[in-house]
């Protein structure tokens, strides 16, 4: 039996470019010092936080 994906209809509204960049460094600048963090603490859990971090 095939299952059929539902999906959600996706509305658009527009950001400003330079909102998208703000978000973008604040979002990298977190994933560096959780990163340093994880790998200074050698914890895994903050690792797969900075992964989780990447998709979004």
């Amino acid at each position: 039996m095939k299952l059929l994906k539902r999906y959600e209809k996706t509305y658009y509204k527009a950001v400003p470019v330079r909102d998208n960049l703000i978000e973008m460094k604040d979002i990298s600048e977190l994933m560096m010092d959780l990163a340093y963090s994880a790998a200074l603490f050698n914890n895994r859990e903050l690792a797969l936080d900075v992964m989780g971090l990447e998709t979004g």
